[in-house]
Parts: C-alpha cells; sequence; structure tokens
C-alpha cells in the first residue's frame, strides 16, 4: 500500500491528533499512528493513548503496491514535514529490510525529497 497526503489532510490530521498523542517519552508506542487501507482507495489513520482513540479517514488516497496494507508510523515524523499548498507526502512501509520501517517521499516547493524512517512492528 502506497497512501498519498496533501498538506490539508497532514493539517486536519495533526490538529486533531495533537490531542490524543501523549507528549511525554512514556510508552512509545503511542507516539506511532496505525495507517490501515480500507476498500481499494481509501485508507484510515489511528491515534490512540489508551483512553482515547481517534480515526481519520482519508478517501481516494491509496495506491495498492505489494507492500503490507498497514503500517505504523511516528507521528512526530509528519508534525515536522512543514508543508506548503500544493504539497504532498508519499509513505510507504519498506520491505527491503529487516527492520520496520517506512519509506517516505515529500514533494515540497517542487523539490522531492526521501527518507527512510524507523518504525515499529506490528502485533
Amino acid at each position: 500500500m502506497r497512501i498519498t497526503l496533501t498538506r490539508d489532510h497532514l493539517k486536519v490530521m495533526v490538529n486533531g491528533f495533537n490531542k490524543i498523542v501523549p507528549r511525554n517519552g512514556s510508552l512509545p508506542f503511542l507516539h506511532y499512528l496505525l495507517i490501515e487501507q480500507d476498500g481499494a482507495t481509501n485508507a484510515t489513520i489511528t491515534a490512540t493513548n489508551m483512553e482515547e482513540t481517534l480515526q481519520y479517514a482519508v478517501p481516494a488516497s491509496v495506491e495498492n503496491s505489494d507492500s503490507p496494507q498497514s503500517f505504523l508510523v511516528a507521528f512526530d515524523a509528519l508534525k515536522k514535514l512543514g508543508l506548503r499548498k500544493g504539497d504532498h507526502v508519499v509513505l510507504e512501509p519498506g520491505t527491503d529490510s529487516a527492520l520496520p520501517t517506512v519509506r517516505l517521499a515529500a514533494s515540497i516547493g517542487g523539490q522531492t525529497i526521501h527518507s527512510s524512517l524507523a518504525s515499529m512492528a506490528e502485533t
């Protein structure tokens, strides 16, 4: 699964998830978002603090690929992107390593930035 998030998606999502994702360092897994394919082209992004859970639906954002249909990504990594109007980011779970990773391709101001983020395994 490959998911594309626009600046508008990220802005709304970050504003909501800031209220759910804990700011302190306890329980590191709470700082990750679960991204799941929901249907053919839709996705659901979920955050929790063990008392509250918030889901954000992203319609028409998924492109099928050989990678898994769900993965975890660090919330802070998405918050720090600094996308401007017209920018977007593409996320896809990495499959070329024994450790869980997320490949990120951000289109910022007409330039594309590629990165690989450490992730956590889903359990």
